[in-house]
């Protein structure tokens, strides 16, 4: 399976499509709600939140071949490192969320950028460096794009 570019302007574009009260087609997320989400993996990435990793050691090389693979992210996936609080909406509105999710995707950029060969736990997946880090985005964001749709 081929994912998403790791481009502003393209994701930007299916963004675009996502309207307030749009319906997944699975899961409980709100299209504002997706978006957070979304917005919250990029602070992972960057450090700026911090989980423990909740894979077990002895399962964690199969998880992180399984976040290398081609195989897509399973629908109704419960990440259990996700504390329910950690669902509640941030931004008053969803052109706020996407603005703050496109700050993000550009400070992550940054971030690698100044800190090559920096990397970061995932609580799934274990460390990852930065290209690492664009394939699980990558995967991620058309998960959730699929959701909703705009993909």
């Amino acid at each position: 399976m081929s994912y998403i570019e790791f481009d502003k302007t393209l994701i930007r574009t299916h963004l675009n499509r996502l309207k307030v009260d749009q319906k997944p087609a699975w899961g409980s997320l709100t299209s504002q709600g997706m978006v957070e989400h979304l917005t919250f993996t990029f602070k992972i990435a960057i450090g700026e939140i911090e989980k423990d990793l909740v894979t077990p050691e002895k399962y964690l090389e199969r998880s992180k071949a399984f976040l290398m693979s081609d195989k897509p992210m399973p629908k109704e996936f419960k990440a259990d490192f996700i504390e329910d609080r950690e669902f509640d909406l941030r931004n008053g509105t969803l052109a706020e969320a996407v603005e703050e999710f496109e700050s993000y995707l550009d400070r992550f950029q940054v971030y690698y950028k100044e800190n090559q060969g920096k990397v970061h736990l995932h609580p799934n997946f274990g460390l990852l460096n930065y290209d690492e880090w664009i394939w699980l985005q990558r995967k991620h964001i058309q998960h959730h794009f699929e959701q909703f749709g705009l993909f």
